[in-house]
């Protein structure tokens, strides 16, 4: 298991709050002080839609939409190579 740091999140109508990653074997689960970021996804259900410097945009279960900014490359890249393998 790896945790991220650093990591901010924001759907679309939220504000965009500062979030834990914790990258499983078979999941990824988001921890922030606003619940509306916490959750669990399986993998499979996390698809990277578009990369762009700092940020990453990815489809949540095949609804949500959220954009991800990392405060490292190093972590931005930890997120891809495990979501991506």
């Amino acid at each position: 298991m790896s945790v991220l740091k650093d990591v901010t999140m924001k759907f679309k109508d939220f504000e965009e709050a500062e979030v834990w990653v914790a990258l499983l074997k078979t999941g990824v689960c988001f921890n922030s002080l606003n619940h509306i970021y916490d959750g669990f996804y399986y993998k499979s259900d996390v698809i990277i839609q578009n990369m762009d410097g700092d940020k990453l945009r990815v489809c949540l279960r095949g609804t949500k939409e959220a954009i991800f900014r990392f405060g490292s490359q190093t972590s931005k890249e930890e997120f891809y190579r495990q979501l991506v393998g």
